[in-house]
């Protein structure tokens, strides 16, 4: 091999050879130990951190960076106690196999009758390997009490529904990194208006109308006395 030239060899090589030994020399400095590192296959939500009013829906985006190949698998979402599963919705651009796809609770698929919670499931998967960075799709979730709720990511659990990412035959898939978000649910001081408004408004000129009269007939009764 080209590369397999000894060390301190006398041999003269001709200019281009020893151009090529030079570089595949650097080749194999920088690629082997790239090739020990270990794999990154990050699952996130963004954004990070929202606020929303309560009794909305707070919008999340589910999105992957697989450094390996997977056949598939499932995440399971478990927002705070101050939110509510409302939909997942999934990216029209995301390359898996739709079929592979399921959301749960979902009370018309049977496949969720075995997901006992708690959380949301999110599984999907392609035939050919999923790979590489995507979005997978939107999550909603209603703000049901105020505070700030954490949500947290976690790969479902071997004898799931989904149940872990799986590698391709032959393959490996590392456990993958999960990004959580956070959300703070506001309560509103609701702004009268229309009859509310006029109603207010009558009640505060009767109290003030009443408070002026108890002050005349006050002065009144004294200016009487003197």
């Amino acid at each position: 091999m080209l590369c397999a030239s000894r060390p301190g060899s006398q041999t003269r090589l001709p200019p281009v050879r020893r151009r090529l030994l030079w570089l595949c020399s650097a080749f194999l400095c920088v690629v082997v130990p790239a090739a020990g590192a270990r794999a990154a296959n990050d699952v996130a939500l963004t954004p990070s951190g929202q606020s929303i009013p309560i009794d909305t829906l707070a919008t999340l985006s589910l999105a992957i960076a697989f450094d390996d190949t997977t056949l598939g698998g499932g995440i399971v979402v478990s927002p705070g106690s101050g939110l509510a599963f409302d939909s997942f919705v999934f990216d029209a651009g995301f390359p898996d196999t739709p079929a592979l796809r399921l959301v749960c609770p979902d009370a018309g698929e049977p496949a969720c009758d075995d997901f006992a919670g708690p959380g949301i499931l999110i599984a999907f998967g392609d035939l050919g390997g999923l790979s590489g960075a995507a979005t997978v799709g939107t999550l909603f979730l209603k703000g049901t009490s105020p505070g700030v709720s954490s949500i947290a990511l976690a790969e479902d659990e071997v004898g799931g529904v989904a149940g872990p990412f799986e590698p391709t035959p032959g393959g490996q898939f590392a456990a993958p990194t999960f990004s959580g978000a956070g959300v703070e649910v506001i309560q509103l001081v609701p702004a009268l208006g229309g009859p509310a408004a006029l109603a207010l408004a009558a009640v505060l000129l009767t109290l003030g109308a009443a408070a002026s009269l108890r002050r005349r007939s006050r002065s009144a009764t004294r200016a009487w006395r003197s």
